[in-house]
């Protein structure tokens, strides 16, 4: 079978790192991003500093069953990144939206979870289309900044190709979840076992969405519900994916919270 390296950036990062430093570097490795991309999470949100720190601890607890030296490390902290441009984009229309095309150009040469980054960019293209179309005022990205934003999302998609597979490389994740024995076979391509402690932060997760958006006396928000809806659906389709769910949610939760 003929095989697409997707991960190729990332490995040749992480020997690097093991030669220098051994299994300590690679501790270190993992550590680093998920450190960095928690410390994004907290950056991207604003409020009372003590819900802010409750949530990235609960996000981190959740997310960390699954943050381990490979090369998805990567995926996830780039995963905050995507989600810290977006809302602070979403709050006051900065310069720095730019990074998108960049980044996954780099993204697209370390690992395959560029296509989750496609679909945080989905769903705060459509939510906010809604926020815009049902008049919702507080918190919403105006119709200019909605059409720049849609400009260098599609702009970046050629840059996927700039890379030593060229188009089979963006096809990667749409091959990838059609094998069967993943599924089959490998427990983190499977839904959650509830009955593991690991996944109980997961839960109080979704619990206490449900309690923050109750309470909450911000207007509804179809970013907000777009995003939550479709990484919730892929962590309860996928076990590996509880990480892309605890960052999606983590800011969303405490603005809620804090509302």
């Amino acid at each position: 079978e003929e095989w697409i390296n997707h991960s190729w950036g990332a490995q040749l990062i992480m020997i690097g790192v093991w030669w220098v430093a051994s299994n300590a570097g690679l501790a270190l490795y993992t550590a680093l991003f998920a450190v960095g991309g928690m410390a994004l999470l907290y950056h991207a949100m604003v409020g009372n500093a003590y819900i802010r720190a409750f949530t990235v601890i609960l996000g981190a607890s959740t997310a960390a069953i699954f943050w381990s030296a490979r090369p998805q490390i990567i995926s996830f902290f780039f995963l905050c990144l995507i989600i810290w441009l977006l809302l602070r984009y979403k709050r006051a229309q900065d310069t720095y939206l730019w990074v998108i095309v960049p980044l996954m150009w780099l993204w697209g040469n370390l690992h395959a979870g560029w296509a989750i980054g496609y679909l945080f960019l989905f769903a705060f293209l459509v939510g906010e289309a809604f926020n815009n179309v049902l008049g919702i005022k507080e918190n919403v990205m105006p119709w200019h900044a909605w059409r720049r934003l849609l400009l260098f999302s599609v702009a970046s998609i050629p840059f996927l190709a700039l890379s030593p597979y060229g188009i089979d490389n963006m096809l990667v994740p749409f091959a990838t979840v059609n094998i069967d024995p993943l599924r089959a076979f490998i427990q983190e391509w499977q839904s959650p076992n509830f009955q593991d402690r690991g996944t109980w932060t997961f839960i109080g997760m979704i619990l206490l969405l449900f309690f923050a958006f109750w309470n909450s006396k911000v207007p509804f928000d179809w970013s907000h519900f777009f995003l939550l809806s479709g990484t919730l659906f892929l962590a309860l389709s996928y076990a590996r994916n509880i990480s892309v769910f605890a960052v999606a949610a983590t800011p969303v939760l405490s603005y809620h919270i804090d509302n």
